[in-house]
């Protein structure tokens, strides 16, 4: 894979609390575990009214990368969201406020449809070199994990331009224990905020994982 130009700011990797009345949230974990040097961390809040204003925080520093995660309960894969939509529909889970709008745009007047800027097809094989079920999405939803990743990638073309920008969902729903899960998931899924950056051979993470033990 080519190397790519990016501006010389920081990696950022976040993830969302829990909500819907659950005590946990499974990308959350996984960010609390994460090892991975020069990679700052953000954890966002389930609340659609205030997200923009947490997601423009996070392009102050103008970063180099951001790598959004959050938990998906009908995923059986970790999912590589390609797209972001501008449209924001809670259905009938509202969030941590109790807000729940219908079938409106994320940005009004922005275009329908945003790509993701990292290199998705790498970071597919670099998460499968590392013993890992994944898979490329096309559709983030209409919640929040969506409204995140339009509005970081609606931001990035002014603020951050070249940055590398995609959304990680994580599957929720295997019957384990979700703390020993996360350890598990975070040490694998470590380093990928910079192999994405880098866009690092999958050969080489087989290489790394294998001198790891």
């Amino acid at each position: 894979m080519d190397i790519m130009t990016l501006p010389a700011g920081p990696r950022i990797l976040t993830a969302f609390e829990p909500f819907g009345g659950r005590w946990s949230n499974l990308s959350a974990l996984v960010l609390a575990r994460w090892e991975e040097a020069g990679v700052e961390k953000a954890l966002l809040p389930v609340e659609i009214a205030g997200l923009a204003a947490r997601i423009a925080k996070l392009f102050e520093s103008r970063p180099a990368a951001l790598v959004l995660m959050g938990e998906s309960w009908s995923g059986k894969k970790i999912a590589v969201e390609r797209v972001a939509l501008n449209i924001l529909d809670a259905g009938e889970r509202p969030d941590n406020s109790g807000f729940a709008p219908s079938e409106r745009r994320v940005l009004p007047g922005a275009p329908l449809a945003l790509e993701a800027t990292w290199d998705a097809d790498g970071a597919v094989e670099w998460i499968r070199a590392r013993g890992l079920s994944a898979e490329k999405s096309y559709h983030a939803g209409a919640y929040v994990c969506n409204q995140a990743l339009y509005l970081a990638l609606a931001l990035s073309r002014e603020l951050a331009p070249g940055a590398a920008i995609g959304f990680l969902h994580l599957p929720a729903r295997k019957p384990w224990g979700a703390s020993r899960r996360a350890l598990a998931m975070a040490r694998r899924l470590s380093g990928l905020v910079g192999a994405v950056v880098r866009r690092e051979p999958a050969g080489e993470s087989r290489r790394a994982l294998e001198a790891a033990g």
